[in-house]
């Protein structure tokens, strides 16, 4: 019965509290202070009330000191079991953060170099690519821009499918060209977490404990779901079992709140720490600490505006915080658990936030961000006005000419979202889609930005409309439709010859042959419209659709050029059967017409 007392308070808690009353941070820091405990502790609790998480862990620290700390919630709602600062939260992507260092020390060892191939450390790694295996080099896959797939999904969830993953690479192709756009990769990580273990002869979780955590006294840290200390995953306040990651070295560390800030504490001493023995020691060299956060997206293609180190973020993931200089983070998200870790150097503070429900990765991202606002104005004596702000004050809305409305208006995918039609209205345009019809803007700068003029549902904020700036890219003969700042989001749908040969005969429902708990198809349907290749997908009562251009007769790619498009589906026949591979996901066609 006490689980359920706990269940009820956890629903009912804070009630409906009024936020607190700001004063003046540059006259009154002692007023400062109390003020941003009292926001952040509010902000927390609201955040648990309104979205039914179990609990928010958030720190905000300088260089020597923790200016807030808290821990709401619970660890363990059946038991009863407040989380604390030393309760262990997954971190997620977090943890490339601490690959990253660890390869670095490998290279102040002189036992790797940055740009060297992937394939000298693993030979057996040989995925088809028509640019060469030297451009799949150690610094591109720690910056996002080798070109690998960003995820495999069939054995995500087994350890011991980790064997599998470079068999399944061999199979399929590379998605971008070297430094052509940020493509955030997980399955690279976790290829860096092979080339760790194969260098020094230890699990990647040995590896850390010798060289991070036992160093910095990180005593709630460690590698898995086993931690017996390990706070439970919530979705709706109901607790759920904690999978296995097979890709460890990209998300598998479970860390405590009261250790990520000493972890960030270290990072703001530029990588210098005390020992248990009160000597001072490094973590990193100096050059490849400044290299971590140095921009390696410069000569991107397509995201040269998105500043990405090794491994490090080094843009704000909230408009608040748009523009700070000296910046860098990371977050995480992994099965029910979500976390953010935020540094601006500059000042020397850091936030962060943890939390161990499905609900909550809005609510530690949002909370993180306005720690470290707050931070800034106690530290420099004045609030941090975003670039985005400048930006929606001092952009003009001018008129479209007749060369701009010829080249955007038409058919846009959205991979992953769905599509939509730029079409002309009047001297302007609207995008047009399922969700409505939106007031494209074209500012003075050159950026496009939307407006919503009626009521109804969108999937996003009236001021995430505000402030959205797009850019036109004309990239490989293809109109794409960019975030400035951010990513490419849309294509412009190219014209396409009807299907014929093979893909033609190949059309039909297939059957997944290699099914496993991570992946089970229910239905596979490949199927062609207007001249498009086209893939339906259902899996637990969730459907996708995935469109496909195709490159010959054996090969096509998912149209986009972001996180998880130009993929490889690769057709083939076997013993007389049409048979499709998708990143190690085989699929044979239902019937007795093969191929």
């Amino acid at each position: 019965m006490k689980w359920f007392v706990v269940y009820i308070t956890v629903l009912i808690l804070s009630g409906c509290s009024m936020a607190p009353s700001k004063p003046n941070f540059s006259s009154d820091q002692a007023a400062a202070r109390v003020y941003i405990k009292d926001s952040l502790e509010w902000k927390m609790s609201e955040a648990r009330r309104q979205n039914d998480i179990a609990s928010i862990t958030t720190l905000l620290v300088d260089k020597s000191t923790v200016l807030f700390s808290d821990s709401q919630g619970y660890a363990n709602v059946r038991q009863g079991l407040k989380a604390n600062l030393d309760t262990p939260y997954r971190i997620g992507s977090i943890t490339k953060v601490f690959t990253a260092i660890a390869l670095m020390q490998m290279v102040d060892e002189g036992k790797v170099d940055l740009d060297a191939p992937l394939n000298r450390y693993l030979p057996e790694f040989n995925i088809h690519t028509p640019y060469g295996q030297e451009s799949i080099t150690i610094r591109r896959i720690l910056s996002h821009q080798s070109g690998l797939p960003s995820e495999i999904d069939i054995g995500f969830k087994r350890y011991a499918a980790l064997d599998d993953l470079i068999p399944i690479l061999n199979e399929t192709y590379i998605s971008f060209a070297p430094e052509t756009a940020f493509n955030y990769s997980n399955t690279g990580f976790a290829l860096l977490g092979l080339v760790i273990e194969r260098i020094s002869g230890d699990g990647y979780g040995d590896y850390l404990e010798k060289n991070i955590f036992t160093p910095l006294q990180l005593k709630n840290a460690s590698v898995g779901n086993q931690d017996p200390r390990l706070a439970h995953g919530y979705e709706s306040l109901d607790a759920q079992n904690l999978p296995e990651i097979r890709d460890v070295a990209a998300g598998d560390i479970a860390m405590s709140g009261r250790d990520l800030a000493t972890f960030a504490q270290v990072l703001l001493n530029q990588g210098q720490y005390q020992d248990e023995n009160g000597q001072n020691k490094q973590l990193l060299s100096e050059s490849s600490f400044e290299a971590m956060f140095k921009v390696q997206t410069d000569n991107s293609a397509l995201d040269s505006d998105l500043p990405i180190g090794l491994a490090w973020l080094l843009f704000p993931p909230v408009s608040n915080l748009s523009g700070m200089p000296s910046f860098a983070w990371h977050g995480g998200s992994t099965y029910f658990f979500h976390s953010s870790l935020m540094i601006n150097f500059d000042l020397g503070v850091a936030s962060i936030a943890l939390t161990n429900s499905l609900e909550g990765n809005d609510s530690v991202v949002n909370i993180s961000g306005e720690a470290l606002a707050l931070a800034y104005e106690l530290k420099a004596g004045k609030s941090f006005i975003s670039k985005t702000k400048e930006n929606s004050i001092k952009a003009l809305v001018t008129s479209f000419d007749e060369a701009t409305l010829h080249k955007l208006e038409g058919r846009y995918f959205m991979p992953h979202v769905g599509e939509f039609r730029l079409e002309r209205s009047g001297d302007g345009m609207k995008a047009i889609s399922e969700f409505g019809k939106l007031e494209v803007l074209h500012f003075s700068d050159g950026s496009f930005g939307v407006k919503y003029n009626a009521f109804g549902f969108l999937p996003f904020s009236q001021e995430d409309l505000d402030q959205l700036r797009i850019e036109v890219r004309e990239f490989d003969d293809h109109i794409l439709l960019k975030e400035r700042g951010g990513v490419v989001f849309a294509q412009k749908a190219p014209k396409l010859k009807r299907l014929s040969g093979n893909w033609r005969d190949a059309l039909g429902r297939y059957q997944h042959l290699n099914p496993d708990e991570d992946l089970a198809l229910e239905r596979v349907i490949l199927r062609e419209m207007d001249g498009y290749l086209l893939v339906e997908i259902s899996e637990d009562e969730e459907q996708e659709t995935i469109y496909f251009e195709i490159l010959n007769n054996n090969r096509a790619v998912s149209i986009g050029y972001m996180r998880d498009t130009k993929y490889s589906l690769i057709l083939s026949s076997v013993n007389g059967m049409w048979e499709l591979n998708y990143l190690g996901t085989k699929l044979r066609k239902e019937g007795k017409d093969g191929g």
